[in-house]
């Protein structure tokens, strides 16, 4: 029986195999390997059970997030409570509260989208022009 021996990535490139040395994907692995140029998408991982474990740890973090994100605005919407009795009658309840990832998330989209036509509304002397001008000029340093 012939017997079997690893061919470093040097001796490789003198037998005409290619190949491009790669590290594993996997955050938790360190595995060095030889990427083939065959055909299809390139290997990021070195084996199948290392994309799986992977993806297995990807899927727990997101739920982990995902569980403190809604632990986090439990606690917002507390102190907010706490807030709004405090004493201070006067005040406007939304005032003092600080806008949550979503609302953020959706005024950036916003400013980003005005912001593509702010180049087109400068010239216009319309009054819907000029009053959105106005607002994406004084909110955008804010969302930044």
């Amino acid at each position: 029986m012939a017997e079997r021996r690893v061919i470093d990535l040097p001796e490789r490139e003198n037998l005409g195999l290619g190949g491009q040395q790669a590290t594993c994907a996997n955050p938790r692995c360190d595995e060095q390997f030889i990427r083939t140029s065959a055909r299809g998408r390139p290997k990021d991982f070195h084996d199948e059970e290392c994309r799986r474990a992977a993806e297995r740890d990807l899927r727990r973090i997101q739920a982990q997030l995902a569980h403190h994100e809604r632990q986090a605005e439990q606690l917002r919407a507390r102190a907010a409570a706490y807030l709004r009795t405090s004493g201070e009658a006067g005040a406007d309840p939304a005032e003092g509260a600080a806008p949550t990832s979503e609302e953020m998330r959706a005024a950036r989209e916003a400013i980003a989208e005005v912001r593509g036509m702010s180049r087109f509304l400068d010239g216009h002397q319309d009054e819907f022009a000029r009053d959105l001008l106005k607002l994406w000029q004084a909110v955008e340093p804010l969302v930044r």
